[in-house]
């Protein structure tokens, strides 16, 4: 997915790209003039909403994913929507994996989406990594929020897709002990 994000990217000229994917619904109308408005209020970098399961609890807000846990979005996954702080916008340790919008400048300077990762499953902990060490920042807007409609990690039957998670899952925890991740 990262390497058709990076070819997408290259074929447009817009200041941000938007990065979306199919299992994030939003709630309310009006979300990407508040998304865009929030980015341009902010530093240079990327921004996502948060994102809350149909029942109403927190599957992702900014918080440090635990890696190698299936689905686990974020620490405080499955609380109640009601903990975010839903009247700011934090810098957050990554965006989520589902939906940005992103400095279409910062991102080239970063390398793109694609990064130096074997697979997806941790794509968007690579670029928040890489968008910092190119002068940007990571936001989570909390007035803004989408719908998880889906298991977007399903249990996948293959073992090469099982391994490539298991070694970029080390290759970021590595990267993190070095001191290189936030």
């Amino acid at each position: 997915m990262a390497a058709r994000l990076d070819a997408g990217v290259e074929l447009g000229t817009s200041p941000r790209v938007l990065v979306w994917q199919t299992s994030a619904l939003p709630r309310r109308s009006g979300w990407l003039e508040r998304l865009t408005a929030e980015a341009d209020r902010l530093e240079s970098g990327l921004v996502s909403p948060t994102l809350l399961y149909e029942d109403g609890s927190i599957y992702f807000d900014g918080t440090r994913p635990e890696l190698g846990t299936r689905g686990a979005a974020c620490l405080r996954v499955g609380f109640a929507g009601h903990a975010l702080e839903a009247d700011r916008t934090l810098p957050v340790s990554a965006g989520a994996a589902e939906i940005a919008l992103i400095d279409r400048a910062l991102l080239g300077a970063a390398g793109g989406f694609s990064g130096h990762l074997l697979g997806d499953a941790y794509t968007h902990l690579d670029l928040a990594r890489r968008l910092r060490q190119a002068c940007g920042q990571v936001w989570c807007a909390a007035t803004i929020s989408f719908w998880m409609l889906e298991d977007p990690h399903p249990e996948d039957p293959t073992s090469l897709i099982r391994i490539t998670r298991a070694v970029d899952a080390a290759l970021i925890a590595r990267r993190n002990q070095e001191g290189v991740l936030p």
